[in-house]
């Protein structure tokens, strides 16, 4: 007969086997890129029985006793998974997050290359719009700028450098990749100080007739208004303020500004 210090040491032994085996352990949390995931549940051990059941999110198990089973038709995003461990008797559970990514993320785009003449140095930004768990943030490449929502999609940029500023749109898709577009905006100083503007003008304002006289010989382009916004106007009668008058004369950008009041 087992002397009763063996039995004692085989019942502490099997009574530990048994804490083991019962306490469910879901596994890591997973990130993946599609709808579907293995999982990593525990073995139950002997006379336990494992289920696998959705708490958040979706999800359909091959087999859902199995703790290392497949599971497809996650829903993008965080998916909440349940491993229940029992013999009858004793239950325990244990939950694990599922983020699934979704691999048909349109590539990220943003609003074409562009330039803006001032001051002030304002602009909007637009960019390819983007859903949880996709992350995407505006970053500044080279340059200047302050960026009042860098994780928006449209969001205001101001203060930019003079000269090329290059923004970069960074859209971060987990483990299905990475995507990433960047945007070239073009800072050109026009003075509104007077004593700047040299002494033979291209064109001038005649505030009597309220007209933009041309008065050079040279051929003129791109002729263009714009308010101290750096907002091109058109029309015949302008509100009254402060404008820029712009242009390609003889090969060489000229401005002027002048004084709407009526």
């Amino acid at each position: 007969m087992p002397h009763p210090k063996f039995l004692s040491l085989l019942s502490i032994l099997f009574s530990s086997l048994n804490l083991f085996g019962q306490v469910a352990d879901a596994g890591p949390d997973q990130w993946v890129c599609g709808d579907s995931a293995y999982m990593q549940g525990n073995f139950p051990g002997i006379g336990f029985t494992g289920t696998w059941s959705v708490y958040t999110g979706s999800g359909m198990f091959a087999d859902a006793a199995y703790g290392s089973t497949q599971v497809t038709g996650l829903t993008y995003g965080d998916n909440e998974l349940v491993w229940t461990v029992t013999d009858g008797f004793a239950t325990t559970t244990d939950t694990v997050v599922v983020v699934a990514y979704d691999p048909s993320v349109t590539p990220v785009y943003t609003m074409g290359d562009t330039a803006i003449t001032g001051p002030p140095f304002n602009i909007m930004l637009f960019a390819s719009p983007f859903a949880y768990p996709q992350f995407c943030n505006w970053y500044i490449v080279s340059g200047s700028a302050y960026i009042f929502q860098p994780n928006a999609y449209t969001t205001y940029a101001t203060d930019l450098g003079n000269g090329v500023n290059v923004f970069q749109w960074y859209c971060d898709n987990g483990p299905c990749g990475v995507s990433i577009q960047q945007l070239l905006i073009s800072v050109n100083w026009i003075t509104t100080s007077v004593v700047e503007i040299p002494a033979a003008l291209p064109f001038r304002f005649d505030p009597t007739t309220g007209s933009l006289i041309i008065v050079s010989s040279e051929r003129i382009n791109d002729l263009h208004i714009r308010d101290l916004g750096g907002r091109e106007v058109t029309g015949t009668t302008l509100p009254d303020g402060i404008y820029i008058a712009s242009a390609n004369v003889g090969g060489t950008f000229r401005t002027q500004r002048f004084v709407v009041s009526h």
